[in-house]
């Protein structure tokens, strides 16, 4: 069974599914183990988020409800892809959307 290439952003500890599939609410997590492990070693290898909050991924692995396992993370976008891809692909407030509003309120985008 082939990996499924996903791309998606970190919010609130999850990974939110932007491609192939969307998720509405919420999100999933990811793991490196195999999905005939889900019983053992799931959340020992469970994929610590924290440092890619905000950051969009492309991933590949295999995509079931809850989870993504046996993910590799191909790719890490940079701030500005990361606000971008969700303007275009997540909606709601982005990270443009905070920009704007910092210049509004004349804090320039230095911060």
């Amino acid at each position: 069974m082939a990996k499924d290439r996903i791309l998606g952003i970190v919010q609130g500890g999850l990974f939110r599914r932007l491609t192939p599939i969307r998720d509405v609410a919420g999100g999933c997590r990811l793991t490196r183990a195999k999905a005939k492990d889900k019983s053992r070693s799931v959340d020992a290898k469970a994929i610590d988020l924290a440092p890619y909050e905000g950051i969009a991924l492309l991933v590949e692995g295999r995509n079931e409800d809850l989870w993504v396992f046996d993910v590799k993370i191909v790719e890490r976008a940079g701030p500005i892809l990361s606000g971008l891809v969700q303007y275009v692909l997540g909606g709601g407030l982005s990270r443009f959307d905070a920009l704007s509003e910092a210049e509004e309120a004349g804090q320039g985008a230095e911060q």
